[in-house]
């Protein structure tokens, strides 16, 4: 009878973004980018493998458009961060890698973001992770 449980969900939810939006953006500030681009490096950085990842999957993975993407990309390249290459299997695409610029700042935030992240979920088992991930995910 009562929406008291998920007011404060609500609530728990809206102060986690907030946290998670302001580590972000510092992270961003230390490499010299807007956190919509660290947000694409860093998925860039996590999904690359040899290849490379194509700007369509690093929009729908972060939910947002290939246009979207497309502007924060060039602005990558501009400061050296990012490669793009085209993919041969498809023309109308490209493959977006890590330069060397860019590997070494992903390296040098990797401590304390690891600190950072470790200690926002600390009081989470493995399991837990797992799970929450999942849910929230389906949403």
């Amino acid at each position: 009878g009562s929406d008291r449980r998920l007011r404060q969900l609500l609530y728990d939810l809206t102060r986690l973004s907030t946290y998670i939006e302001s580590m972000r953006a510092r992270f961003a500030v230390k490499m010299n980018i807007t956190p919509p681009q660290y947000n694409v490096l860093m998925f860039v950085a996590q999904h690359q493998q040899q290849i490379g990842v194509t700007v369509n999957t690093v929009a729908k993975h972060l939910h947002v458009s290939g246009a979207f993407v497309t502007m924060q990309v060039t602005q990558l390249v501009k400061k050296g961060l990012l490669h793009k290459r085209p993919n041969p299997g498809d023309r109308r695409s490209i493959f977006l890698m890590l330069t060397e610029k860019g590997e070494k700042a992903v390296k040098a935030i990797a401590p304390v973001l690891r600190r950072v992240n470790d200690q926002l979920f600390r009081s989470l088992s493995r399991r837990d992770f797992v799970r929450i991930s999942l849910l929230v995910e389906r949403m």
